[in-house]
């Protein structure tokens, strides 16, 4: 639906300026009407062309849902209405959130529910979000809801946040030794080279190898350009395929140190999820499809899907996870415990504290091996240059003192 600018007055005698998304210029005008403003102008925002580029979207940054669902939670503890609330958080919002606040607002005046209203921005709101939000609206308790999912993405970000500090000293250190190579190989080795083909001396194979892939970087560097172009391009249309896409999650999960704690981040994800859910009355078989599609590796995507096919079918949760060696015999024998209770979602929850608990470890344990990897890595480089560059010319210089 298209925007319309508007400069209105509230009843109080305060000029107030905003947006409002209407299907006509009349709708916008009843809408501000039911709002308690008295329109001065209404114009309809028209964005096309090259400035149409710089237009505003209606977009939330992480940080902005994780605020505005915490805020939410306090908004309605207050007893204040959801309408009031989004109004309130609205007016000091960020611009794009501003977009999003409002055309839910404006949804929420037609009629519609709050969870109905969020659906409308699935980018935004994940499909476990909003049956969390529809499951609060329905026992009454969606400031609980709110809060816990608060909570959740906060403890999310958090973590995402350690483990992306663990990789930049790692990235750091292989870009500067990308920068130096380049910088070697381009302006160094051929200086070098020239000062070797005076002495016409039979020169060690390492430092021929060094010199022929000098020559060829500097010589046809757009060849190594077209090169890369092409390795990225046709590992970027093969990874298109699913099957591809399980492929490297294999492999991803195989690795030393980064498996480990890849799976443990994805078990922890998913437990929490699917324990929200639970708790918040959603039906088990349609937790367990809501949990499991919100899993971006393929390998337990695929096998979470097929989980939940079995529990539809009948077969109990814990005896569907035990059919599978992806996941560890402590959560197949906690999900057994937590059915036969009747505590399947303090369980779930128990299962995810379990695997955080882990994944830091893990966090810790990947820094600690990556720092001697760095050091190896950094220690044969420079004893190849050594070997094919320093070497040689020690034995030109004990030939020129002969």
């Amino acid at each position: 639906m298209p925007f319309f600018t508007y400069k209105a007055k509230t009843n109080s005698g305060l000029v107030q300026k905003g947006r409002v998304e209407a299907a006509n210029i009349n709708k916008a005008a009843e809408t501000l009407s039911e709002r308690g403003l008295f329109v001065i102008t209404l114009d309809p925002v028209v964005e096309t062309g090259f400035l149409s580029i710089f237009a505003r979207k209606a977009t939330m940054k992480f940080d902005e849902v994780v605020i505005f669902t915490r805020q939410m939670a306090a908004i309605i503890e207050a007893g204040l209405t959801i309408t009031n609330g989004i109004g309130i958080l609205a007016d000091q919002a960020s611009p794009g959130a501003k977009e999003v606040l409002n055309q839910i607002l404006n949804d929420l005046e037609a009629g519609m529910s709050f969870s109905a209203a969020l659906r409308r921005f699935p980018k935004i709101f994940d499909n476990s979000y909003t049956y969390m939000v529809e499951a609060g609206e329905s026992s009454g308790s969606l400031d609980v809801v709110l809060n816990r999912l608060a909570d959740t993405m906060e403890e999310r970000r958090e973590f995402k946040s350690k483990v992306s500090g663990a990789m930049i000293y790692p990235i750091a250190i292989f870009i500067i030794m990308g920068i130096v190579v380049v910088v070697v190989m381009i302006f160094v080795v051929p200086t070098i080279s020239e000062i070797f083909e005076q002495f016409d001396a039979e020169l060690p194979i390492a430092t021929r190898i060094l010199i022929g892939l000098s020559d060829f970087m500097v010589n046809y560097w757009y060849w190594c350009i077209a090169l890369v172009a092409a390795v990225v391009g046709v590992y970027w249309v093969w990874y298109q395929a699913p099957a591809s896409k399980r492929i490297v999650d294999k492999i991803m999960l195989k690795i030393p140190v980064f498996g480990p704690l890849r799976q443990k981040t994805i078990l922890k994800d998913y437990n929490e999820t699917l324990g929200m859910l639970v708790h918040s009355g959603v039906p088990l078989v349609e937790a367990l499809d809501l949990a499991g599609s919100s899993v971006t590796s393929p390998v337990y995507h695929d096998n979470l899907m097929e989980i939940q096919e079995k529990v539809e079918k009948g077969i109990s949760l814990g005896t569907a996870f035990e059919a599978y060696d992806d996941f560890p015999p402590i959560m197949t024998q906690m999900i057994k415990v937590g059915e036969e209770t009747g505590k399947l979602d303090e369980v779930l929850m128990k299962i995810t504290e379990y695997f955080r608990g882990d994944s830091e470890r893990a966090v810790a344990n990947m820094m600690s091996a990556l720092e001697p990897i760095i050091m190896v890595i950094l220690g044969l480089a420079v004893a190849f240059l050594v070997i094919a560059i320093i070497l040689p010319i020690f034995q030109l210089s004990d030939a020129v003192n002969m």
